[in-house]
């Protein structure tokens, strides 16, 4: 102590300013790092678990239309994967290309609850149930992140090697479950992708410290005087900063050191409030994406779902959730474009935002389908309200000049009878629309009970017609096409017969509509393609070459990408000539893309095939499609021919439609003919060929007992997928 007093003060000074400066810059560092790091690292974790939200709300999308049967599980897999992680590079990982940013090492990783990466940029298809953690030992990092997203979501914190590099860094990821596709959905970086800038800190204020105390040796009382200052608000900025005020301090008008500590203090100042708010800005847009809807800016499913469930939470008596779902939306997008639908979105939300009260809220809660929540009305009062918004909608559709007539199916669910919370309540909601799609009218459907009970009984139906098919218990029975001219079999029509080994015979009138509604008219037209082709060279034998064997194609098979590959595969695996068949379509199947289906049938025609429109006068332009299809034949649906010995103008409609096909050069058939007197009227007009149980009822074809399956197991690659 005594050898400090008698030290000379220009050295104590000096001594007290470098201890001074070092402190200060110690205590800036340390505070601007700890700061600095804690704001990257929390908006780091941020940004995991808005990706997570972006990618989940993708999800959600995808199972919907995965659910509809428009997607394949495989096709689901390989668009999460591009949308997630980028495209696969030729070195056989993704290039983390995507427009969700995580970092410069961030990316996407999907478990399934067995540890299988159903997506990830390098590990793709791989089992890491049992992976552990290079520095922790025992650490099984992939079923700790299962854990926590299964126990509702969560960080988690481990070690892993950098992409394509030997070096180990430590790691924060954010993990949630998606039930619906028993995914673990995994956001992950590594955690000096957020923070390593807020290092350069430390190195800045080091260089800074060495030059404060080179200038305090030259001069002890100035440098004392002339830091004091600026040093203090620079800790009043610091201050600031630790509460997460990041401003600018006073400057000075020097260029020294101190100077240049006061900018740099006011640059990174700048620097770190930019990125604040940047952050700041991207977790806006994350969070808004997540609750609204950008077309029709209308809230979305998940920000509905709270507003109603917030609703409930507050003691309403009574509520409803109405399902407005655009009626024939795809043939509006074709017909106009999809910049006018996406218009016509946007109005639909505007149109009843224009007739709503306070306490209801639309919200766009998939493709074309609108959820809007009423309490506390009468639900006679859900007319009106519907009335009025169309009336307001076409009236905006029409003053821009859009001459589309929209309607919509309806459908909804009472709160608190059909449910007490918003799942529930859509749940059912979504049941009843279901009905009112099925039934393609524009009536009001209100939940039922009995709905429920009509969908299990589709799912135990669901579950013996796939029986059915593997087992080969539906079979195919041939009715006649009959010549009134010379009485003889001109052709036959291929129809499926199921007597099952459970319920016992199952009309086609039930069993045909549920096959589509269970997701199964690929498979079911695949094994009626290929058991008609095996049974051909027997109908033959029977009736002669010359007749053409008509097989019905439903409308859902009839646009499913495979099927002309399968028609191929049909074709080559039983060496069958197509010339010898008939593919019958209905004109329901014009619905999805007319231009597509005149290129499939150009392809039909040019293997062979003739086509025949079915059902003909029950659908909707019948004429327009004799005038743009090249078809073959034209069958008159059976409802005209019950009519044909009461109505007069039903056989003037007939005779008119027989001249028709003539100038057409179409061949014509009449539909369920049962009585003399109708075959009698049919000669009049001028028809010849006739199908019906007057003549024949269908019946199984005889032939040598080699089934299906047996003729399959003696091929090599031939099975129906």
């Amino acid at each position: 102590m005594k050898h400090w007093r008698n030290m000379a003060l220009s050295k104590r000074l000096l001594i007290y300013i470098i201890i001074l400066v070092l402190m200060t810059v110690c205590a800036i560092g340390a505070v601007s790092y700890t700061i600095s790091k804690r704001a990257l690292d929390d908006k780091g974790k941020t940004i995991l678990e808005n990706g997570v939200v972006m990618a989940s709300a993708y999800l959600d999308e995808l199972w919907e239309d995965y659910e509809r049967g428009y997607y394949t599980y495989d096709e689901v897999v390989e668009s999460v994967r591009v949308f997630l992680n980028g495209q696969l590079t030729p070195a056989g990982h993704r290039d983390l290309n995507t427009g969700i940013d995580l970092g410069e090492h961030g990316y996407f990783i999907i478990y399934d609850s067995k540890g299988n990466a159903v997506a990830h940029p390098t590990l793709e298809n791989q089992n890491l149930w049992d992976v552990v953690d290079p520095i922790r030992e025992g650490y099984y990092l992939v079923q700790d992140q299962i854990a926590i997203a299964k126990k509702g979501g969560g960080y988690a914190h481990y070690a892993w090697a950098f992409p394509t590099e030997d070096r180990i860094g430590e790691k924060i990821t954010y993990a949630q479950y998606m039930p619906n596709w028993d995914w673990i959905v995994v956001a992950t970086t590594y955690e000096e992708d957020f923070n390593k800038s807020a290092r350069s800190i430390i190195l800045v204020l080091i260089l800074s410290a060495g030059l404060f105390s080179a200038i305090g040796i030259i001069g002890a009382s100035m440098f004392v005087t002339s830091i004091t200052k600026p040093m203090k608000r620079i800790l009043e900025g610091m201050k600031d900063a630790s509460g997460g005020q990041f401003r600018q301090i006073e400057t000075i008008s020097r260029n020294d050191e101190v100077g240049q500590l006061v900018v740099g203090f006011n640059q990174m100042s700048c620097a770190i409030e930019k990125a604040n708010d940047h952050l700041k800005r991207q977790a806006d847009r994350i969070t808004f994406l997540a609750y609204n809807d950008v077309i029709s800016e209308l809230p979305n499913r998940n920000r509905f779902s709270d507003y109603v469930n917030q609703r409930v939470e507050k003691g309403i008596r009574s509520g409803y959730v109405l399902q407005l779902d655009i009626k024939d939306f795809k043939i509006v997008n074709s017909t106009v474009g999809s910049e006018v639908g996406d218009f016509i979105l946007k109005h639909v939300g505007q149109s009843f935002l224009a007739v709503k009260d306070e306490k209801a809220m639309i919200a766009r809660t998939s493709g074309n389908e609108f959820s809007i929540w009423f309490e506390e009305i009468h639900q006679s009062d859900l007319i009106k309200i519907i009335n009025a918004f169309k009336r307001v909608l076409n009236e905006r559709l029409e003053r821009n000049q859009i001459k589309q007539t929209i309607d919509f199916h309806y459908a909804y669910a009472v709160y608190p009878e059909h449910g007490r919370d918003f799942d529930t309540l859509y749940k059912h909601t979504s049941i009843a629309m279901k009905y009112a799609k099925e039934n393609r009218d524009l009536k009001v459907y209100r939940f039922e009970d009995t709905m429920l009970e009509v969908i299990e009984n589709d799912l135990k139906m669901s579950k013996l017609l796939e029986y059915a098919i593997y087992n080969q218990e539906i079979t195919v029975a041939y009715q006649n096409k009959v010549s009134l001219t010379s009485e003889a079999v001109v052709g036959v029509e291929a129809l499926a017969r199921w007597y099952s080994s459970t319920l016992g015979f199952v009309s086609p009138g039930v069993f045909i509509p549920a096959i589509n509604r269970s997701n199964l008219a690929l498979v079911f037209g695949q094994y009626m393609l290929e058991q008609v082709f095996f049974e051909h060279h027997f109908v033959h034998r029977k009736f002669g070459e010359h007749i053409k064997i008509a097989i019905n194609i439903s409308p859902i098979f009839f646009v499913e990408k495979q099927f002309i590959s399968i028609v191929k595969h049909a074709v080559d695996k039983f060496s069958i000539d197509p010339k010898q068949f008939v593919l019958e379509i209905t004109e329901d199947v014009f619905i999805s893309d007319l231009d597509n289906i005149k290129g499939t049938v150009a392809t039909l025609k040019a293997m062979g095939f003739s086509i025949s429109l079915d059902d003909f006068g029950t659908g909707y332009s019948s004429l327009n499609y004799l005038k743009n299809i090249d078809i073959d034949e034209v069958k008159i649906d059976k409802s005209f021919i019950d009519r044909i010995t009461s109505d007069d103008k039903t056989v003037a409609m007939l005779a008119a439609i027989r001249r028709i096909t003539e100038a057409y050069d179409y061949e014509v058939v009449a539909e369920g003919v049962e009585t003399i007197e109708q075959i009698g009227i049919l000669k009049t007009v001028g028809y010849d060929t006739v199908q019906g149980f007057y003549y024949s009822k269908p019946e199984p074809i005889q032939y040598e007992e080699v089934s299906l399956s047996e003729m399959m197991d003696n091929t090599d690659d031939h099975t129906i997928t």
